[in-house]
């Protein structure tokens, strides 16, 4: 269960870093205001929103979304090709660089993520102990103890279907959202306007 809920929150925690990083990118080309970082923005601001839209049912089935690998290419190509172009400065356009590897390296976290589960091990565990508590009911004659045993089971049976909730990151009820990445897109969008 801890390490169920860890997994949750260290995905929660990534998706935010990689929110800000898309943020502070947009921030740092609206700063240098040249006619080629005004170019990225739009680029930059499909990558969010797909990244919102399309990668996140892909995730659901534990890959990443090829189409947003593309468009994170045609970013970093872009930017990488306004080196040459912008000597006046520089410490602006290391930053860009340094959040855009922010952004690239939290979406290959995601994505990884997204087909991490717990290990197979947990489960047989959990399954074979249900299986013993069941089997050794049957030998108990008092009815006191076996509601005694009946309520453990069911305590069992209720933290076992919690950790198949929260098992994986991408999937189901508990499912880390992309609310963090849709707020930032509203930011830029309010930049751009």
């Amino acid at each position: 269960m801890v390490q169920a809920v860890g997994a949750l929150r260290s995905t929660e925690t990534n998706v935010s870093r990689e929110a800000g990083a898309l943020n502070t990118l947009d921030r740092v080309l609206t700063r240098y205001h040249t006619p080629a970082t005004d170019a990225i923005r739009p680029v930059l601001l499909a990558c969010g929103q797909s990244l919102a839209k399309v990668d996140w049912p892909a995730m659901q089935r534990g890959e990443g979304s090829a189409a947003i690998t593309e468009q994170q290419r045609a970013v970093n190509k872009a930017i990488q090709t306004l080196e040459g172009g912008l000597p006046s400065k520089p410490s602006l356009y290391v930053e860009m660089l340094k959040q855009l590897d922010i952004v690239n390296d939290t979406r290959q976290e995601r994505v990884d993520g997204s087909s991490v589960g717990l290990p197979r091990v947990l489960w047989e565990v959990v399954g074979a102990l249900s299986a013993i508590l069941v089997a050794l009911s049957c030998f108990i004659r008092m009815p006191a103890r076996l509601i005694a045993i009946g309520g453990h089971a069911m305590a069992i049976g209720m933290l076992t279907m919690l950790v198949f909730v929260v098992d994986q990151p991408f999937k189901g009820q508990t499912s880390t959202s992309p609310a963090a990445i849709e707020r930032v897109l509203l930011a830029i969008q309010a930049r751009t306007d």
